[in-house]
């Protein structure tokens, strides 16, 4: 059974910062924009070098997706 059809009504839309990692973000963002996706925030850039940015999906719940950096 999907996961959403056990989620109580008064939940959604109320979820917050699911995150999705990718190693290909510039590309991503990009696909994202020309979908149309909603951006939540500006990309903000993590002290290890990594980026991240909040994007929201059609049920308003908020998703940062984010690569994560390799400086140490």
């Amino acid at each position: 059974m999907p996961v959403a059809k056990n989620l109580p009504l008064d939940r959604i839309g109320k979820e917050t910062f699911w995150i999705l990692r990718t190693n290909a973000y510039d590309a991503m963002v990009e696909q994202l924009k020309k979908n149309g996706v909603r951006f939540r925030s500006e990309m903000y850039e993590m002290p290890n070098g990594g980026k991240e940015i909040v994007i929201e999906d059609l049920y308003g719940n908020l998703w940062v997706l984010q690569q994560v950096g390799t400086a140490k």
